[in-house]
């Protein structure tokens, strides 16, 4: 079975624990710039996204704007995370979180938060099922 593409759009020193975190189950698709990921996503062939609050000097509630906008990519599911250390106090964090869900957003998962936690097998397997369910209400969405 082919594996989904996720277009990542993520920091670059996030994009290791990224790839250790979803390479097992995905084809990753690593782009640094807004600008980069516009043209990625113009392409096509892409499954779901996963940007993280860092992307591109926080330009991921950008990112999700204009896909949630743009009639090709609005479907795909779109996961928002945090992977780095922050200095937004816990009360912007949440904010950031039903931001990004008022957007569009399937979830918001603090990854950062999570790894420190549960640990890496545990944190891989919530992206997992999150993509998961984002990708089978989509294909519900889509047969009715």
């Amino acid at each position: 079975m082919e594996r989904r593409a996720v277009l990542v759009a993520v920091a670059p020193a996030a994009l290791g624990d990224a790839s250790e975190l979803l390479s097992a189950d995905f084809a990753l698709v690593p782009v640094r710039t807004l600008q980069e990921a516009r043209a990625r996503l113009a392409r096509g062939g892409i499954d779901a996204i996963v940007s993280c609050i860092h992307f591109d000097d926080s330009r991921m509630p950008m990112l999700l704007d204009e896909v949630k906008h743009d009639p090709r990519t609005r479907d795909l599911p779109f996961i928002c995370c945090r992977f780095l250390p922050t200095v937004l106090p816990g009360l912007v964090l949440h904010a950031t979180s039903q931001a990004c869900e008022a957007l569009g957003a399937q979830d918001f998962i603090d990854v950062f938060e999570l790894l420190g936690t549960t640990g890496a097998a545990a944190t891989a397997e919530r992206l997992k099922q999150c993509l998961q369910r984002a990708a089978s209400s989509r294909s519900l969405a889509a047969g009715s």
